[in-house]
């Protein structure tokens, strides 16, 4: 059975060639056999745009062999306008041949943005034969919103390394955080964290803390993991140490967020909020320790023995070689998955 990956660039976003979350798909189903097919809209002159718009479906269309399966992955493959009304004419030239598509969400925008609007975000992912989730709670508000196609939800997802860990990880190491350190507010307030070290990586916003215990380390590849320092991986996100307010804060309770990945392949056990989409199967697997409050972080660390944290240490670097091997998106965008029954 032939199998197709659709992968968009745009002259204003080039998503794929940016993002490492995409890009990692991208690979996963090249080595597991899938053909990569470029949706190129490139085109700054207005003259241009609408035969390229109107073309480059029939192109890709006529690639595509009766019988296959189709993979998009949103919103880096769907959001783009131009890009919306392409996949829209190539999926109505497609079902005729009787192709399968497939969606996997790395992010719902609308659940991440208040000005974004949910139910046309369903409508675009309803247009697919199956959509790919990252857990049971963002398909329930998908459901509530209309998404009436077939659903999976795949977990946490892959993450592929060009260099491993090298650092030691040790209980009393302090705490790795990673990201967007100008949009997680809450990073203004980490000094009021006591009792324990903090590692930041990212590029340095216009305001740091500047404080005993807290110290920036600077930004790395996302693909080298070697250097990153502490013992723990912070999944923090929003305004408040209390809890994770705001809509970013709140969509972890729906959201399988890389960093959680990156952490876990990078041989950091997990510090994650307790009511987020991933905390049960954190404390499941055994991958770290769940929290109300950042201000409890130095408290419940002291609670973990040093032989309880070599057992997590060791279900980490298990999981972690699932991660590193894209076990999870293979399973989820197998070409069986594309016959199972609707849940």
């Amino acid at each position: 059975m032939n199998r197709y990956v659709l992968t968009c660039t745009t002259a204003a976003s080039a998503f794929n060639a940016g993002s490492k979350a995409p890009a990692d798909v991208n690979r996963i189903l090249a080595d597991a056999g899938c053909t990569i097919l470029e949706n190129r809209y490139m085109v700054r002159n207005r003259l241009l745009r609408l035969p390229m718009i109107l073309v480059t479906p029939v192109m890709l269309a006529l690639r595509i062999k009766p019988g296959s399966q189709l993979i998009f992955q949103h919103p880096y493959d769907t959001a783009h306008n131009a890009i919306r009304v392409m996949n829209r004419i190539l999926l109505a030239l497609l079902k005729p041949k009787k192709v399968s598509t497939a969606v996997l969400v790395h992010d719902v925008e609308s659940m991440r943005f208040p000005e974004k609007d949910m139910k046309s975000e369903v409508r675009l992912l309803n247009r697919f034969d199956t959509v790919v989730v990252h857990s049971p709670r963002m398909h329930e508000k998908l459901l509530i919103a209309g998404l009436s196609v077939r659903c999976r939800v795949m977990g946490l997802f892959d993450y592929l390394v060009a260099r491993p860990n090298v650092m030691p990880r040790e209980r009393d190491g302090g705490v790795c955080f990673a990201g967007n350190l100008e949009k997680s507010v809450f990073v203004a307030n980490i000094p009021d964290v006591k009792g324990i070290d903090i590692h930041l990586y990212g590029t340095e916003p216009s305001s740091l803390p500047r404080c005993p215990g807290v110290t920036y380390e600077g930004c790395f590849a996302p693909d080298d993991l070697s250097g990153l320092k502490g013992g723990w991986g912070l999944v923090w996100d929003g305004d408040s140490i209390d809890r994770c307010q705001g809509m970013l804060g709140e969509y972890l309770s729906v959201n399988s967020p890389h960093k959680a990945s990156m952490y876990i392949c990078a041989g950091l056990p997990l510090i994650v909020p307790a009511w987020s989409a991933v905390a049960r199967e954190v404390e499941t697997r055994n991958l770290g320790i769940a929290v109300s409050s950042l201000r409890d972080v130095a408290a419940m660390i002291s609670m973990v023995t040093d032989g309880e944290y070599e057992a997590m240490k060791e279900s980490v670097a298990a999981y972690a070689r699932t991660l590193m091997a894209g076990a999870h998106v293979r399973a989820s965008l197998s070409p069986h998955m594309f016959h199972m029954q609707k849940i």
